[in-house]
């Protein structure tokens, strides 16, 4: 086992990690786990969802002391690369950059650290995916699809420009993708007639799983068009639920929101909607 010692900056490492553990109660975290593990060893569903119910308040609680934990051991290290290596692998990537706004932000925030910090692969790492951001940021211009659909015909996501749309990236290995079906055909259903669509696009990659994965998409019946599995290429993120709508012949992104709850979300608006169902 290599191991690294005399370092200042892994000084630095080990003593987080050691908090780490005592404010998250790592030890309390790991019997849960092992009740957890023990009933899916058993195939006893009913305990495993028992015992997930009665321990979530216990990772909440861990997360929001270690996310404490990391802003202050981040802001006590701005000037050196551990700082910027702390942010960038547990504050950067659960930020949300949804907006212009929140992009713009970020940059100057980062500009606070120091110039040590400035020299490490992190910022240049950040900056790039700052980039891609700026390109799916409600308001910015679509970026295109392109591909073909389950019968193999030609699809791109520009097809569409003028209706309201939204973009359902999805798995046919994803629970929570099948799951949320009945919530987006409801959606369907409710502004049939309104210019309203949903564009399913399956980030199937394996051959095996093509077969199934369009069956899923016979099965569900969602979107009139789907891009088939594997079939399909772009720069939108996966998993980002888009919402679309032409507008001075530019297609622009509204973010939705994963609630099964709320039939037609939206972060924010800047053209008419289709009457809500629910008003």
């Amino acid at each position: 086992v290599w191991e690294v010692s005399g370092s200042v900056l892994n000084n630095k490492y080990r003593d987080f990690l050691k908090a780490c553990a005592v404010v998250r109660n790592d030890r309390l975290l790991d019997s849960l786990d092992a009740l957890f593990f023990t009933a899916r060893d058993r195939e006893d569903r009913e305990e495993m969802a028992r015992i997930k119910e009665e321990s979530m308040p216990y990772y909440e609680q861990a997360q929001m002391a270690e996310d404490q934990l990391v802003r202050q051991t981040v802001d006590g290290n701005m000037e050196n690369p551990f700082g910027i290596y702390l942010y960038y692998s547990k504050l950067f990537g659960r930020k949300d950059f949804s907006t212009k706004e929140n992009i713009g932000a970020e940059r100057e925030y980062q500009k606070n650290f120091g110039p040590e910090a400035q020299q490490t692969p992190y910022i240049a790492l950040m900056n790039a995916q700052l980039d891609r951001y700026a390109g799916c940021a409600i308001g910015a211009v679509a970026p295109e699809i392109t591909g073909r659909d389950t019968l193999g015909n030609p699809i791109k996501l520009s097809d569409f420009r003028g209706k309201y749309v939204i973009v359902d990236f999805w798995d046919s290995y994803c629970h929570w993708c099948r799951e949320e079906t009945p919530w987006l055909r409801k959606a369907l259903e409710a502004f049939k007639g309104k210019n309203f669509t949903i564009l399913g696009v399956s980030d199937d990659r394996k051959k095996e799983l093509e077969g199934y994965a369009l069956a899923e998409i016979r099965n569900h019946g969602i979107a009139a068009r789907s891009f088939g599995p594997g079939l399909w290429s772009g720069s939108l993120q996966k998993k980002k639920k888009l919402r679309l709508k032409e507008s001075s012949n530019e297609t622009h992104i509204y973010k939705t929101i994963r609630n099964p709850d709320i039939i037609y979300p939206v972060v924010r608006l800047d053209c008419p909607l289709p009457i809500s169902p629910r008003s």
